[in-house]
């Protein structure tokens, strides 16, 4: 038989030829594959009707902001599978429509991001000459660098080739509903799990529409080695990293995850964390002949996620999980079975021999019926790797109660004089383990096989095996010939307020009862009897043989209501964040019950309540005989922390101010400290100096006091001296001086002639008399003045020599601007000090170097000129010369 091979295609992507793609910009690949189709191309008049043009369609995996890196088109070759020659080159189209909509893969820990894996698709077309219809043919892509980087990978930069191999056309089966060259890969369906949990999904390689007939009849699933450019043929598979391989792509130490080969199932546990490369090569069959092969690549997550922990499961007592019970139990008994160790936040199902319990969801489950099996409480929570644990087992015994009856003999003795009935047991219970019991109530020392009943009543005998288990036989009523006892027993020898009171008269089966009270017959002909009414009560007990007996009285007191009264020595009001306790008053007070709000306050049942909180208070007690009552309500009510405030003083420069009103908050507080007179602050009495002032309110509480301070500081006043008044000459500048440091302003009035009036220090250049005030403000309100008089005097010229010889020249000494100081005086002196010229105001003339007619001899003359009364002296030197 001539043997039927396939045509082979390897698709290598790339942006040209060769090795081009290395070249371009990398792009981070996660896995791709490529898949064809047929496209009919009819009757070619070459006596067929076979289709002979592929659809290809190439995919690459990859996030969102690698897209934007691959090219337009992708460039593929085909090869006949023969000899590896090319038979034509092939361009394929990328296809944008598709790549919006993102496979979403969740995160298998809570916290964790969903994963977002996006698509490339590009499309291409090739018809099959009819000379290559006979020809197994395969397509090969240029490489793509390049895979994104994964632990299972040897090579940091690895390119990246698709291959698909085809059977020759002519062997396809055209019959069939559906034609395909290929499966059609829609992607992987898992991608992130966790690390030591099993998982199991499918890489989806289908070829068969619903309700369609394909030629290709299976398609077989195997793990496989990456393949990248190389070798010869021009492609070749890249190894794995060491300890890895394409059948143990995770590394597990042992038991690898696998691939089905029908259905195409991944499957196993990973054994570490990383970010695993797999491969899965897809073969499919028509029949026997093998359709296409080819190969699908994706990467594999694998999470350290956290624990849930297994927990355990154990027996108690019911409604008691604190108090811990036997497996092993008396049959007809109930054990709660609970749960401790266990991580919270999951759902429960309780299982009896691994099969679910109907409706056991809870944390606890209570064995009845004596269902005896394993059990088991599977957890299940979806936020942790183990989203599934298992307790351990329980198993519970329920072990078979004894068996007990009871016989009796005729009684002895006569009729109402006395005599006995003999009682025997029977039980497959050790004897030695009996109890008699005459109307359910215990027989003291009653512990033998046999008892013999004086009274007539209602007995039993309880049983009890060696496991514990216990049985009580059916009751045996006795009538005894002996009279019965009759007693009235009671809670008290009183009755409470608005209260009844139960008496019981001595019980048995079959007795009847006549009660009296102060001789008055009662209308009861029961063993007990409500009663609110005082008095002396009496029962006659019969038998149903007819013996009777009287009780002694029982005589009913009346009790009083308990007084109960609440203290509290803070009043009505709690300060917020605080506490205080009620204190219970009374006499002879035997239970309390508080209440909040009329409701009840949990183990609040003592004679004293601490409380924090606002509300309506009670307290109901009784006493020791049992009466009850409730004290009036008492309303607390919740009072916040107060803040006191004082406004603030103002500081004073000295004590020559009057006294300011002071201001608190709330009112009715008192204020205090140095200066301080009833409600206001006197400077004057403070004095200079610090002083603290306090405004305090003292409440019934501690958050409705409080102080506030202030402190107010007096100063001494400065010192503002200007010195004395000055003469200045016209034209010419003084500077004037009033400087007290830092912290003031400064401001001279008139302001006429100064160069600043704000400056401690201005120029002063007045063409006038003129008297200037400063007014100078600083701290504390400091506030000070000075004045200074600053008198204009004429600028005078006094020649230092002249020569009275009669020449016309310089013959006199004469003083230039004089004439502008009308009261000016003159004295001239000789070198003994003797005055040798006078003149004063009007009479004011030049000197002439004449004394008394008489010429002054040449030398050196002394001179003193004054301009007015308030000036000083000019003095000087002058020379007469001849």
């Amino acid at each position: 038989m001539k043997a039927i091979v396939c045509f082979v295609i390897v698709i290598m992507l790339s942006f040209g030829f060769g090795q081009k793609s290395l070249g371009q910009e990398r792009v981070n690949i996660k896995g791709s594959y490529i898949d064809a189709s047929f496209a009919w191309t009819g009757n070619t008049g070459n006596g067929d009707n076979v289709p002979r043009e592929y659809v290809f369609r190439l995919i690459y995996w990859t996030s969102a902001e690698e897209l934007s890196k691959f090219p337009k088109t992708m460039t593929a070759r085909i090869y006949k599978k023969k000899d590896n020659s090319t038979v034509a080159t092939l361009t394929l189209d990328r296809t944008y429509v598709f790549e919006k909509n993102a496979r979403n893969y969740p995160a298998p820990c809570p916290g964790q991001d969903t994963i977002k894996i996006f698509n490339t698709h590009y499309i291409g077309k090739y018809t099959v000459p009819v000379a290559y219809r006979d020809d197994e043919l395969y397509v090969k892509t240029e490489p793509l660098c390049c895979r994104e980087i994964t632990d299972n990978q040897v090579s940091s930069n690895s390119l990246l080739v698709n291959y698909i191999l085809f059977c020759p056309i002519n062997k396809i089966d055209y019959t069939k509903q559906t034609i395909q060259r290929s499966p059609t890969i829609s992607g992987a369906s898992g991608l992130q799990f966790c690390v030591g949990t099993p998982f199991l999904f499918q890489n989806y390689a289908w070829f068969q529409a619903p309700g369609r007939v394909s030629n290709i009849t299976k398609v077989e699933h195997y793990l496989a080695n990456m393949i990248t450019e190389g070798g010869s043929p021009p492609f070749s598979t890249e190894p794995f990293a060491n300890g890895y391989s394409a059948n143990n792509f995770t590394g597990n130490s042992t038991n690898p995850i696998t691939m089905t080969p029908i259905g195409g199932l991944l499957q196993g546990t990973a054994q570490k964390t990383g970010k695993y490369t797999y491969v899965v090569k897809s073969v499919a069959f028509q029949d026997t002949l093998k359709i296409s092969e080819m190969y699908h690549e994706f990467q594999l997550i694998i999470q350290d996620c956290p624990r849930q922990n297994t927990p355990t499961i154990f027996a108690s007592k019911i409604r008691q999980p604190s108090v811990i019970s036997a497996t092993s139990v008396c049959s007809d008994s109930l054990i709660q079975l609970n749960i401790r160790g266990q991580t919270s936040g999951g759902a429960y199902q309780w299982l009896r021999n691994n099969v679910p319990i109907a409706g056991a969801t809870d944390s606890v489950f209570v064995v009845r019926n004596n269902q005896e099996g394993q059990y088991s409480l599977r957890v299940t929570n979806t936020k942790y790797c183990n989203s599934t644990v298992t307790s351990n087992f329980l198993s519970p015994t329920f072990i078979p109660k004894p068996t007990a009856t009871v016989t009796a003999a005729n009684p002895t003795g006569a009729l109402c004089q006395g005599g006995s009935v003999r009682l025997s047991a029977t039980t497959n219970a050790a004897t030695n383990r009996l109890q008699w019991l005459r109307e359910n109530v215990v027989i003291n020392g009653a512990t033998n096989v046999t008892f013999d009943a004086i009274e007539s009543g209602s007995y039993a005998v309880r049983v009890t095996n060696a496991e514990g288990c216990p049985a009580l036989s059916d009751a045996v009523n006795v009538v005894s010939n002996t009279p019965p006892k009759a007693e009235i027993t009671a809670s008290a020898q009183v009755v409470c307020p608005n209260t009844t009171i139960t008496l019981n008269a001595t019980a048995g089966t079959g007795f009847s009862y006549a009660w009296t009270r102060d001789g008055q017959t009662i209308n009861n002909t029961f063993n007990t009897i409500n009663t609110s009414q005082t008095g002396s009560y009496v029962v006659m007990i019969t038998t149903p043989n007819g013996c009777s007996t009287t009780s002694i009285a029982f005589v009913l007191g009346q009790a009083p209501s308990p007084v109960v009264s609440i203290s509290n020595p803070n009043g009505s009001q709690l300060c917020a964040g605080s506490s205080f306790t009620l204190t219970a008053n009374g006499q002879n007070l035997r239970t309390y019950q508080w209440t909040r709000n009329g409701q009840n306050l949990n183990n609040e049942n003592r004679s004293t309540l601490t409380i924090n909180q606002a509300g309506d208070y009670a307290l109901t007690v009784a006493d020791t005989n049992g009466c009850t009552n409730t004290a009036a309500t008492m309303k607390i009510e919740l009072v916040n922390k107060i803040t006191v405030t004082l406004d603030s003083i103002s500081n004073f420069c000295g004590t020559a101010f009057a006294a300011v009103v002071l201001k608190g908050s709330p009112i009715g507080g008192t204020f205090s400290g140095a200066g301080v007179v009833g409600s206001s602050f006197d400077p004057k009495a403070a004095g200079v100096g610090t002083h603290i002032v306090s405004y305090k309110v003292s409440g019934s509480l501690a958050c409705l006091s409080g102080e506030a301070k202030r402190t107010v500081v007096i100063t001494p006043p400065p010192v503002l001296n200007l010195g004395p008044d000055r003469d200045v000459y016209r034209g010419s500048r003084i500077k004037l001086n009033g400087d007290l440091g830092a912290g003031y302003t400064y401001q001279w009035t008139p302001p006429l002639y100064l160069n600043n009036p704000q400056s401690p220090k201005p120029m002063a250049t007045p063409d006038e008399s003129i008297v200037y005030r400063l007014r100078a403000t600083g701290p504390n309100n400091c506030v000070v003045e000075d004045d200074i008089a600053l008198w204009v005097v004429q600028l005078i010229y006094t020649p230092d020599v002249f020569s009275p010889n009669g020449d016309g020249i310089n013959d006199s000494w004469e003083i230039k601007g004089l004439e502008a100081y009308p009261d000016a005086e003159i004295s001239i002196y000789n070198r003994w000090g003797n005055i040798v010229f006078y003149a004063k105001g009007n009479n004011l003339k030049p000197f002439d170097g004449f004394f008394n007619g008489e010429p002054l001899p040449t030398g050196v003359y002394v001179y003193s000129i004054k301009i007015n009364q308030n000036s000083y002296e000019l003095k000087g030197k002058v020379v007469l010369m001849k």
